[in-house]
């Protein structure tokens, strides 16, 4: 990703600028929703498991 946009206030980018800058966004919040994504599988998996512990656990009487 190029991180090297300097926008001064009283000159306005190009649109070629702006659309660098658009793509270099779309790239970054891919990313991170895809990191979230599997943050967030990985813990409804670990999630899941417990409640299958918790169920065995009740099932067998040691709550």
């Amino acid at each position: 990703m190029n991180t090297s946009y300097r926008f001064i206030s009283d000159v306005e980018p190009t649109e070629n600028e702006l659309e660098l800058l658009m793509k270099d966004v779309i790239i970054d919040v891919k990313e991170r929703a895809k990191k979230a994504n599997l943050k967030f599988k990985k813990l409804q998996k670990l999630q899941i498991n417990q409640a299958i512990e918790r169920q065995i656990q009740i099932k067998n009487g040691r709550v």
